[in-house]
């Protein structure tokens, strides 16, 4: 194997350790958001008998096939979402380090925050279509509360010179937010109007204009 080779899957090695590690906080924020609670404090705990979980017992996607899918503690069954989410976080994450990063000649600054910026908006995705699917809403921190996160990480892109794959300018993503929401909620007193009935939910409406921030028009 050529030492460059050897030197690009040492690479995506770290990329899916860190997309299992964020697939596990994602977990944390789809299970604790829809329900108005912290996800830092308190920390990972049995959720039914509350016992603080061990660093052994939390290590994501091993520790639930080791423990066979039961807590440690008192025997509860851990859903298997929970791997589920850590292993499409470590793909997630994967799959967008080949495509931000898929040389050596890529391997820079500007290409790495590429890489997190939209790694962190995939995850935002994720977790909006997992507590929409159990629960009916958007959270607001994976929607209108994300929106400065893309327009600035655009901004700061264009700082660091990055040309890459969905490379686009901070005027672009202010633009494709404002248009975006404009247009979404547009739609949604449209259908309320004429309808008098909700056709396009608040939180959709705030959800694609965080889209619009993170890819522009």
């Amino acid at each position: 194997m050529p030492p460059s080779a050897a030197v690009m899957m040492l690479f995506e090695l770290f990329a899916i350790l860190v997309g299992l590690v964020c697939g596990s906080f994602a977990r944390v924020c789809i299970t604790r958001w829809p329900h108005d609670r912290s996800v830092v404090f308190p920390g990972s705990h049995c959720p039914k008998c509350t016992t603080p979980i061990k660093a052994i017992h939390n290590i994501p996607v091993i520790s639930w096939f080791l423990l066979r899918g039961k807590a440690k503690c008192c025997g509860a069954t851990i859903s298997v979402e929970y791997p589920l989410t850590e292993a499409i976080g470590a793909s997630l994450s994967w799959l967008l380090f080949q495509r931000f990063i898929p040389s050596l000649a890529e391997i820079d600054v500007a290409h790495f925050l590429a890489w997190a910026l939209y790694l962190c908006f995939a995850l935002m995705l994720l977790i909006a279509a997992m507590v929409d699917l159990r629960h009916r809403i958007i959270p607001d921190q994976v929607s209108i509360y994300a929106v400065p996160v893309g327009l600035i990480g655009v901004f700061v892109l264009n700082l660091a010179g990055y040309d890459g794959w969905l490379a686009i300018s901070w005027q672009n993503a202010a633009l494709g937010a404002a248009v975006t929401g404009t247009v979404m909620a547009g739609l949604s007193l449209g259908f309320l109007f004429l309808l008098n009935r909700e056709g396009l939910g608040w939180g959709d409406v705030k959800l694609l204009t965080t889209i619009g921030a993170f890819i522009g028009l």
